[in-house]
């Protein structure tokens, strides 16, 4: 994370900083801080930090004040910090106020007044999770800081795509924030990237964001540009695992092929088939070329209500015979269903079929009227029925995708979708062209580098 940190430009750590104090300031907890004056512990940033400055300024013109740490007596402190404090290089190599200067000594972690204890706490890290966890400098420093602050002081971290990550290890005295504020607007090299490497597909699903046909489609990237967009995801540090999707990815002709060239070149592969062609015997080729899990859908609970939805008579038995095909071959697979109205009736059924079948567990993913599904946005579940799926999903095998409520959209910010005419997206499901990737000479790095991410960091794209 230090790496990529440092490789941000300086225009491009300006235009963080500027979005994501911007967007501090709008939180309404933080608005209630300024409003009452309450005191504001933030971070002097390093050189490759989001720079708080924007923030600290504001803070400054509302007579708030304002605490950053410095190490004092052997220990890190809080200490006042306003526009005529001086600076200096401090122990960690990170400027704080001078002791010697206008600011007195503190030999406190955090000030003991209680109207002087901060409200609010902005603080850094190398990486963080969605759900508020913090992997730190190693220190300790802000969890002490946290713990002695009380458990309603609001902390808050701040970071750049790139360093939103799954998870992160924890231990007990580990504070979790109540929230991460991302960078606006910009687009991370992706962890994962979903490659719809042909939109060729038989089936006629009523949510397909593609609106596939079983067609051929103009355009779409040849086997040897495949092959340039592989070189340039592997020369990144980590490289992305590759979902080979569609349509049906498993009509390219050429898809072992370029799976096994991706794994040849240190990238890993799982693989989002429909099920019609996924037999044993293919299976077990793309297998021994690198594709490592799979993904089957069931959209009801039996025949003939995953068959209707599926819009082809014997999707059913195809999807079951595919999963069967990916147990003899010892292919670990999961199995995903689209979440809609009436879902409830229908939830109980396809995760006990999920789990007969041997999958390793259940994604629901949220119906995105996008595509075909522009026809069923009336199916879209609303927000009581939404909470009630979250609280089905508790303390079972499952994922949420593409839940509103639960924030779990990571489109451009760790997940990304290329489509099969090379097109940048956030996600399959936001159709905004962010680049194409042959304008660029196939370096996605620089293709990644000049996108602008249209959910900014809402995470959500219903209504856009």
């Amino acid at each position: 994370m230090r790496t990529e940190r440092r490789k941000v430009a300086p225009s491009v750590r300006k235009a963080a900083s500027v979005a994501v104090c911007a967007r501090l300031l709008a939180r309404d907890d933080v608005r209630a801080a300024r409003r009452a004056k309450q005191p504001f512990a933030v971070y002097l940033a390093t050189p490759d930090e989001i720079d708080l400055s924007p923030l600290i300024d504001r803070l400054w013109a509302e007579s708030c004040p304002v605490y950053v740490p410095a190490w004092r007596n052997g220990t890190y402190a809080l200490v006042p910090y306003s526009k005529n404090t001086r600076l200096v290089v401090g122990k960690m190599g990170v400027l704080e106020p001078d002791p010697e200067g206008s600011v007195p000594k503190d030999s406190g972690s955090v000030p003991t007044d209680s109207g002087s204890v901060p409200k609010v706490w902005i603080v850094p890290g190398l990486a963080f999770t969605h759900e508020g966890e913090r992997l730190g400098y190693g220190g300790g420093w802000y969890d002490r800081f946290l713990s002695a602050a009380g458990p309603t002081a609001v902390a808050l971290g701040v970071a750049y795509p790139f360093q939103m990550v799954d998870a992160l290890p924890s231990e007990a005295h580990d504070r979790r924030l109540t929230a991460v504020v991302v960078a606006e607007g910009t687009f991370a090299f992706p962890r994962v990237l979903a490659w719809e490497v042909t939109r060729r597909c038989p089936m006629k699903c009523r949510h397909c964001r593609a609106a596939a046909d079983d067609c051929a489609y103009e355009g779409e990237l040849s086997t040897a540009e495949c092959r340039q967009v592989i070189d340039s995801l592997a020369a990144h540090a980590p490289p992305p695992m590759i979902i080979w999707t569609g349509g049906e990815p498993m009509s390219r002709a050429d898809l072992p092929a370029l799976v096994r060239y991706a794994t040849e070149k240190g990238l890993r592969s799982v693989l989002a088939p429909c099920g019609l062609f996924a037999t044993r015997e293919r299976l077990l080729e793309l297998k021994a070329a690198g594709v490592m899990a799979c993904s089957f859908s069931l959209d009801g609970p039996d025949r003939i209500s995953h068959d209707a939805f599926r819009g082809v008579e014997g999707a059913w038995d195809a999807v079951k015979a595919a999963m069967a095909a990916a147990r003899a071959v010892g292919l670990p697979f999961q199995v995903n269903t689209v979440v809609r109205k009436g879902a409830l009736d229908r939830l109980d059924g396809i995760y006990a079929q999920a789990l007969a079948e041997g999958a390793t567990r259940l994604d629901l993913f949220f119906l995105v009227p996008t595509g075909r599904g522009r026809l069923i946005d009336g199916l879209v579940p609303d927000a009581a029925e939404t909470e009630a799926v979250i609280a089905w999903a508790a303390g079972k095998r499952t994922k949420l995708t593409c839940c509103p409520q639960a924030g779990t959209c990571i489109g451009g910010r760790g997940f990304a979708f290329l489509s099969h005419t090379g097109t940048l997206q956030t996600c399959g499901f936001v159709p905004t062209p962010c680049g194409d990737i042959r304008d660029f000479g196939f370096d996605f790095a620089r293709l990644v580098a000049a996108a602008v991410n249209p959910l900014g960091v809402a995470g959500n794209c219903r209504g856009r």
